[in-house]
Protein backbone atom coordinates (compact mmCIF):
# COMPACT_ATOMS: atom_id res chain seq x y z
CA UNK A 1 0.00 0.00 0.00
CA UNK A 2 1.30 3.44 -0.89
CA UNK A 3 1.56 5.99 1.87
CA UNK A 4 1.86 9.68 1.17
CA UNK A 5 3.53 11.47 4.07
CA UNK A 6 1.40 11.13 7.21
CA UNK A 7 -0.82 8.11 7.90
CA UNK A 8 -4.54 8.55 8.40
CA UNK A 9 -7.50 6.69 9.82
CA UNK A 10 -10.15 5.95 7.22
CA UNK A 11 -13.68 6.20 8.51
CA UNK A 12 -16.89 5.32 6.75
CA UNK A 13 -18.30 8.00 4.52
CA UNK A 14 -21.70 7.46 6.13
CA UNK A 15 -20.49 9.21 9.29
CA UNK A 16 -19.86 12.45 7.60
CA UNK A 17 -21.45 14.89 5.26
CA UNK A 18 -24.17 17.37 6.07
CA UNK A 19 -24.11 16.29 9.74
CA UNK A 20 -22.71 17.73 12.93
CA UNK A 21 -19.89 15.21 12.61
CA UNK A 22 -18.33 17.55 10.05
CA UNK A 23 -16.90 19.32 13.08
CA UNK A 24 -14.90 16.22 14.00
CA UNK A 25 -11.80 15.43 11.99
CA UNK A 26 -12.12 12.36 9.80
CA UNK A 27 -11.01 11.10 6.41
CA UNK A 28 -14.12 10.57 4.32
CA UNK A 29 -12.81 9.35 0.98
CA UNK A 30 -9.41 8.02 -0.04
CA UNK A 31 -7.93 6.45 -3.17
CA UNK A 32 -4.23 5.88 -3.79
CA UNK A 33 -4.57 3.64 -6.87
CA UNK A 34 -2.53 0.83 -5.36
CA UNK A 35 -3.58 -1.65 -8.02
CA UNK A 36 -1.65 -4.01 -10.21
CA UNK A 37 -0.63 -2.47 -13.51
CA UNK A 38 -3.47 -2.46 -16.03
CA UNK A 39 -6.94 -1.05 -16.63
CA UNK A 40 -8.56 1.04 -13.88
CA UNK A 41 -12.12 0.17 -14.92
CA UNK A 42 -13.74 -2.22 -12.43
CA UNK A 43 -11.19 -1.58 -9.68
CA UNK A 44 -12.80 -1.12 -6.28
CA UNK A 45 -10.10 -0.04 -3.82
CA UNK A 46 -9.94 2.99 -1.60
CA UNK A 47 -12.52 4.01 1.01
CA UNK A 48 -15.79 5.95 0.98
CA UNK A 49 -17.04 4.74 -2.41
CA UNK A 50 -20.20 2.81 -3.25
CA UNK A 51 -19.00 1.27 -6.52
CA UNK A 52 -15.99 0.54 -8.70
CA UNK A 53 -14.36 2.87 -11.22
CA UNK A 54 -16.39 2.97 -14.44
CA UNK A 55 -16.51 4.59 -17.88
CA UNK A 56 -12.76 4.46 -17.76
CA UNK A 57 -10.00 4.21 -20.30
CA UNK A 58 -7.50 4.92 -17.53
CA UNK A 59 -4.56 2.59 -16.97
CA UNK A 60 -2.66 2.20 -13.72
CA UNK A 61 1.14 1.97 -13.73
CA UNK A 62 3.27 2.10 -10.57
CA UNK A 63 0.27 3.27 -8.56
CA UNK A 64 -0.62 6.24 -10.78
CA UNK A 65 -3.72 6.40 -13.03
CA UNK A 66 -3.16 7.98 -16.46
CA UNK A 67 -5.19 8.51 -19.65
CA UNK A 68 -6.60 11.06 -22.07
CA UNK A 69 -10.12 10.22 -20.95
CA UNK A 70 -12.43 10.10 -17.91
CA UNK A 71 -13.26 7.79 -15.00
CA UNK A 72 -16.31 8.01 -12.72
CA UNK A 73 -17.12 6.85 -9.20
CA UNK A 74 -19.85 7.49 -6.60
CA UNK A 75 -19.62 8.12 -2.87
CA UNK A 76 -21.16 5.89 -0.22
CA UNK A 77 -24.58 6.75 1.22
CA UNK A 78 -24.38 10.48 1.96
CA UNK A 79 -23.72 13.63 -0.04
CA UNK A 80 -22.18 17.04 0.59
CA UNK A 81 -24.46 18.94 2.94
CA UNK A 82 -25.28 22.64 3.14
CA UNK A 83 -22.98 23.62 6.01
CA UNK A 84 -19.55 22.83 7.38
CA UNK A 85 -16.15 22.51 5.71
CA UNK A 86 -14.71 19.90 3.38
CA UNK A 87 -11.00 19.60 2.52
CA UNK A 88 -9.75 17.83 -0.61
CA UNK A 89 -6.31 16.97 -1.96
CA UNK A 90 -5.09 15.09 -5.01
CA UNK A 91 -2.13 14.86 -7.38
CA UNK A 92 -2.84 15.75 -11.00
CA UNK A 93 -1.22 17.09 -14.17
CA UNK A 94 -0.89 16.82 -17.95
CA UNK A 95 2.07 15.23 -19.67
CA UNK A 96 2.29 18.18 -22.10
CA UNK A 97 0.73 21.61 -22.51
CA UNK A 98 -3.01 21.09 -23.12
CA UNK A 99 -4.71 22.40 -26.24
CA UNK A 100 -6.27 25.84 -25.95
CA UNK A 101 -10.10 25.87 -26.21
CA UNK A 102 -10.05 22.11 -26.75
CA UNK A 103 -9.29 20.48 -23.40
CA UNK A 104 -10.55 19.97 -19.87
CA UNK A 105 -9.54 17.83 -16.91
CA UNK A 106 -8.74 17.42 -13.24
CA UNK A 107 -11.25 16.55 -10.51
CA UNK A 108 -14.95 17.14 -11.11
CA UNK A 109 -17.82 16.84 -8.61
CA UNK A 110 -21.22 15.48 -9.60
CA UNK A 111 -24.68 15.49 -7.99
CA UNK A 112 -27.23 13.01 -9.27
CA UNK A 113 -25.31 12.60 -12.52
CA UNK A 114 -25.06 16.36 -13.17
CA UNK A 115 -21.69 18.09 -13.28
CA UNK A 116 -21.36 20.69 -10.51
CA UNK A 117 -17.75 21.82 -10.16
CA UNK A 118 -14.30 21.20 -11.69
CA UNK A 119 -10.86 21.87 -10.20
CA UNK A 120 -7.96 21.77 -12.66
CA UNK A 121 -8.67 22.81 -16.24
CA UNK A 122 -12.28 23.95 -16.81
CA UNK A 123 -14.06 24.07 -20.14
CA UNK A 124 -14.64 26.41 -21.95
CA UNK A 125 -12.51 29.54 -21.68
CA UNK A 126 -8.83 30.28 -22.12
CA UNK A 127 -5.67 29.60 -20.18
CA UNK A 128 -6.07 25.83 -20.25
CA UNK A 129 -2.42 25.37 -19.25
CA UNK A 130 -2.99 26.99 -15.83
CA UNK A 131 -4.64 25.68 -12.67
CA UNK A 132 -8.09 27.16 -12.18
CA UNK A 133 -11.65 26.24 -11.19
CA UNK A 134 -15.17 26.84 -12.44
CA UNK A 135 -15.98 30.42 -11.52
CA UNK A 136 -12.45 31.39 -10.48
CA UNK A 137 -9.86 33.55 -12.15
CA UNK A 138 -6.91 31.90 -13.87
CA UNK A 139 -3.92 31.24 -11.63
CA UNK A 140 -0.26 31.44 -12.69
CA UNK A 141 0.37 27.79 -11.73
CA UNK A 142 1.25 25.57 -14.72
CA UNK A 143 -0.75 22.31 -14.91
CA UNK A 144 1.47 20.29 -17.25
CA UNK A 145 4.92 18.70 -17.29
CA UNK A 146 4.09 16.42 -14.37
CA UNK A 147 1.72 16.21 -11.44
CA UNK A 148 1.29 18.75 -8.66
CA UNK A 149 -0.70 18.47 -5.45
CA UNK A 150 -3.91 20.46 -5.18
CA UNK A 151 -5.57 21.25 -1.86
CA UNK A 152 -9.07 22.72 -1.89
CA UNK A 153 -11.12 24.02 1.02
CA UNK A 154 -14.87 23.98 0.45
CA UNK A 155 -17.03 26.07 2.77
CA UNK A 156 -20.45 24.55 2.20
CA UNK A 157 -23.67 26.55 1.98
CA UNK A 158 -27.26 26.03 0.90
CA UNK A 159 -27.82 26.19 -2.84
CA UNK A 160 -25.36 28.30 -4.80
CA UNK A 161 -23.56 29.76 -1.77
CA UNK A 162 -20.52 27.50 -1.34
CA UNK A 163 -16.98 28.90 -1.58
CA UNK A 164 -13.96 26.95 -2.83
CA UNK A 165 -10.34 28.01 -2.20
CA UNK A 166 -7.40 26.37 -3.98
CA UNK A 167 -3.72 25.93 -3.14
CA UNK A 168 -1.20 24.03 -5.29
CA UNK A 169 2.27 22.73 -4.41
CA UNK A 170 4.82 20.10 -5.40
CA UNK A 171 3.98 16.45 -4.84
CA UNK A 172 5.61 14.48 -2.06
CA UNK A 173 5.21 16.98 0.78
CA UNK A 174 2.32 18.71 2.57
CA UNK A 175 0.90 21.78 0.84
CA UNK A 176 1.13 24.95 2.94
CA UNK A 177 -2.35 26.48 3.17
CA UNK A 178 -1.46 29.31 5.56
CA UNK A 179 -1.07 31.83 2.74
CA UNK A 180 -3.61 33.21 0.29
CA UNK A 181 -5.14 30.67 -2.12
CA UNK A 182 -4.10 30.85 -5.76
CA UNK A 183 -7.75 30.80 -6.84
CA UNK A 184 -11.15 31.30 -5.20
CA UNK A 185 -14.62 30.48 -6.52
CA UNK A 186 -17.74 31.82 -4.80
CA UNK A 187 -21.45 31.26 -5.30
CA UNK A 188 -21.04 27.58 -6.22
CA UNK A 189 -23.75 24.95 -5.80
CA UNK A 190 -22.12 21.94 -4.13
CA UNK A 191 -25.00 20.83 -1.96
CA UNK A 192 -25.89 17.22 -2.75
CA UNK A 193 -22.57 16.23 -4.38
CA UNK A 194 -22.41 12.42 -4.42
CA UNK A 195 -19.66 11.45 -6.86
CA UNK A 196 -16.57 12.43 -8.82
CA UNK A 197 -14.94 12.27 -12.21
CA UNK A 198 -11.18 12.21 -12.66
CA UNK A 199 -9.41 13.19 -15.86
CA UNK A 200 -10.99 14.63 -18.99
CA UNK A 201 -9.99 15.03 -22.63
CA UNK A 202 -7.59 16.98 -24.78
CA UNK A 203 -9.37 16.95 -28.11
CA UNK A 204 -6.48 18.72 -29.81
CA UNK A 205 -3.91 16.04 -28.98
CA UNK A 206 -3.41 12.66 -27.41
CA UNK A 207 -2.27 14.21 -24.15
CA UNK A 208 -2.67 11.98 -21.06
CA UNK A 209 -3.46 13.28 -17.59
CA UNK A 210 -2.11 11.59 -14.46
CA UNK A 211 -4.04 11.31 -11.20
CA UNK A 212 -3.13 9.99 -7.74
CA UNK A 213 -3.54 10.30 -3.95
CA UNK A 214 -7.14 11.48 -3.59
CA UNK A 215 -8.16 12.45 -0.05
CA UNK A 216 -11.38 14.07 1.18
CA UNK A 217 -11.76 15.00 4.84
CA UNK A 218 -13.02 17.58 7.29
CA UNK A 219 -9.71 19.21 8.29
CA UNK A 220 -6.55 20.30 6.50
CA UNK A 221 -4.62 17.64 8.40
CA UNK A 222 -6.92 14.94 6.99
CA UNK A 223 -5.71 15.73 3.48
CA UNK A 224 -2.06 16.17 4.42
CA UNK A 225 -2.05 19.97 4.20
CA UNK A 226 -0.25 22.08 6.77
CA UNK A 227 -0.29 25.54 8.30
CA UNK A 228 2.91 26.66 10.07
CA UNK A 229 2.37 27.59 13.73
CA UNK A 230 1.68 31.21 14.56
CA UNK A 231 4.73 32.79 16.20
CA UNK A 232 3.90 34.27 19.58
CA UNK A 233 5.36 36.31 22.43
CA UNK A 234 4.76 34.82 25.88
CA UNK A 235 5.05 36.02 29.48
CA UNK A 236 6.84 33.67 31.92
CA UNK A 237 5.00 33.31 35.25
CA UNK A 238 6.63 30.39 37.09
CA UNK A 239 9.08 31.93 39.59
CA UNK A 240 10.24 28.45 40.59
CA UNK A 241 11.68 27.86 37.14
CA UNK A 242 10.98 25.01 34.77
CA UNK A 243 10.95 23.77 31.20
CA UNK A 244 10.43 26.28 28.41
CA UNK A 245 7.93 24.00 26.62
CA UNK A 246 5.66 23.49 29.66
CA UNK A 247 2.54 25.55 28.97
CA UNK A 248 1.75 25.98 32.67
CA UNK A 249 4.89 28.08 33.10
CA UNK A 250 3.45 30.80 30.84
CA UNK A 251 0.68 33.34 31.24
CA UNK A 252 -2.46 31.96 29.62
CA UNK A 253 -0.51 28.80 28.64
CA UNK A 254 0.88 30.79 25.68
CA UNK A 255 4.46 29.60 25.11
CA UNK A 256 6.82 32.02 23.34
CA UNK A 257 8.07 30.53 20.08
CA UNK A 258 10.05 31.63 17.07
CA UNK A 259 13.55 33.14 16.96
CA UNK A 260 12.16 36.64 16.38
CA UNK A 261 9.73 36.60 19.32
CA UNK A 262 10.26 37.68 22.90
CA UNK A 263 9.93 35.86 26.21
CA UNK A 264 8.70 38.58 28.58
CA UNK A 265 10.32 38.03 32.00
CA UNK A 266 8.82 41.16 33.61
CA UNK A 267 7.01 39.03 36.17
CA UNK A 268 10.41 37.91 37.51
CA UNK A 269 11.79 41.41 38.07
CA UNK A 270 11.74 41.19 41.89
CA UNK A 271 14.30 38.40 41.59
CA UNK A 272 16.65 40.47 39.43
CA UNK A 273 16.16 38.54 36.21
CA UNK A 274 17.19 40.04 32.90
CA UNK A 275 13.98 40.97 31.06
CA UNK A 276 15.69 41.34 27.70
CA UNK A 277 16.16 37.65 26.95
CA UNK A 278 14.63 36.79 23.61
CA UNK A 279 16.26 33.48 22.71
CA UNK A 280 14.44 30.16 22.81
CA UNK A 281 15.82 28.87 26.13
CA UNK A 282 15.25 25.17 26.80
CA UNK A 283 15.75 25.31 30.59
CA UNK A 284 15.48 28.12 33.13
CA UNK A 285 16.53 27.87 36.80
CA UNK A 286 15.68 30.71 39.12
CA UNK A 287 17.27 31.65 42.45
CA UNK A 288 16.41 34.58 44.69
CA UNK A 289 18.50 37.56 43.72
CA UNK A 290 19.62 36.24 40.38
CA UNK A 291 18.44 34.43 37.26
CA UNK A 292 20.49 31.59 35.83
CA UNK A 293 19.86 30.64 32.25
CA UNK A 294 21.25 27.57 30.45
CA UNK A 295 21.30 27.64 26.64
Amino acid sequence: MKLKNAPFTALTFASLLGLASLLQASVLVSEDFSYTNGALSGKNGGTGFSNAWSNSGFNVAAGVASADTEALRSFTAHTFGNSGTIWISYDWGYAAKPSENSSYGGLTFFAGGSERFLIGNPWPGSGHDKWQMNGSSQSSEINYGGMKTAVAKITLGAGATSTVELWVGPTGSPVNVSGAPIATATGRNLEGVDGIRIGGNDFGADNPQSFDHLLIGTTAADVDATSPPVLTTGTWTNTAGGQWSTTGNWLGNLVANGSDNTANFSTLRPYGCDRTKSRAIPLIRLRKGKCRVWF
